[in-house]
């Protein structure tokens, strides 16, 4: 076996990207990328056994000079797991990126900025109705408050997994980040949003297809929206779910509930993969009773306006 790092590091890579329960496609290639675009440069025909702590942290401190903190950590992380997969065979007598453990300086939690106050968001939601764009990107941002999914699994949404008669739809394990199945229950207005869109879109692939290419809205299309509707200070379209989060907790639903719903990973390390259908009839209720309530706030909302309230 070749044992440069970057031999290596493709052979560990070729592994871990085998194993259907380890990681989705598209987190195989940013793992690869991040070796190539900040490693291979320097390290790639160095011999594995032979490169020391200092000249990980100086490629690592390198990014944080560009003040690319989160990516330093990143692939900090890449790195150490390919010097420990080095050592489990025998091709390093230690680890050299685990003696630099705590010489990054640490990256501040994310916040997504989001709207909580009742007023705020019907007033949110009344902007987004008169949204003037595609129609595509319309009904993207209005379904988002309505669904609260990652806005990747939205935007990805294909028209073959709406189930109409059981008014939900259903995501592969492949396109989650949990790599987890998933279903999502559907209110009544969500439904009339994607039957809005289906003469738009229905012959295509995506339900959010662009309508000259036929590829699904890219991944800036509902920020770009948020900006010229003047939110994107106040909400980002990963917000919509901490929105959604926050208030169905103050109203009291069941935090099991609200959880599985935004196909957040079970914390209990014993269980090894969720039910598809685990609170379906439950998150289906509080999914309706949450689109209502929305419906009730864009409603004052309207009513304020009108009064100058």
């Amino acid at each position: 076996m070749n044992n440069t790092f970057e031999a290596v590091a493709r052979k560990w890579h070729a592994d871990q990207a085998a194993k259907p329960d380890k990681w989705k496609p598209d987190h195989a290639g940013r793992v690869i990328r991040s070796l190539e675009l900040h490693i291979f440069p320097d390290l790639a025909r160095r011999q594995i056994g032979e490169i020391m702590p200092l000249e990980v942290l100086g490629l690592l401190q390198r990014l944080e000079a560009a003040g690319k903190h989160d990516t330093a950590h990143k692939v900090y992380d890449v790195v150490n797991q390919v010097f420990r997969y080095a050592v489990m065979l025998r091709l390093c007598i230690f680890n050299p990126a685990a003696e630099l453990r705590g010489e990054l300086a640490q990256v501040e939690q994310k916040h997504y900025r989001t709207i909580t106050d009742p007023e705020k968001i019907g007033g949110l939601l009344r902007a987004l109705d008169g949204y003037t764009g595609s129609p595509q990107t319309r009904a993207l941002l209005q379904l988002s408050p309505y669904v609260f999914a990652r806005p990747s699994e939205l935007r990805l949404l294909r028209w073959c997994e709406i189930d109409w008669e059981a008014r939900q739809y259903r995501k592969d394990g492949e396109e989650m980040k949990n790599g987890i199945g998933h279903i999502v229950p559907l209110s009544r207005q969500a439904i009339a949003i994607l039957e809005g869109l289906k003469p738009v879109t229905g012959h295509h692939e995506f339900v959010f297809a662009n309508i000259g290419s036929k590829k699904p809205l890219s991944e800036g299309a509902a920020r770009k929206a948020l900006a010229r509707l003047g939110f994107l200070d106040q909400i980002t379209p990963h917000g919509f779910r901490h929105m959604a989060s926050t208030r169905l907790n103050e109203m009291g639903f069941n935090s099991d509930w609200i959880e599985r719903q935004l196909a957040h990973k079970d914390p209990n390390a014993t269980r090894t993969a969720y039910n598809h259908a685990e609170y379906l009839e439950q998150r289906a209720e509080m999914v309706q009773a949450w689109a209502d309530y929305l419906d009730g706030l864009k409603a004052q909302s309207g009513i304020l306006q009108q009064t100058g309230g």
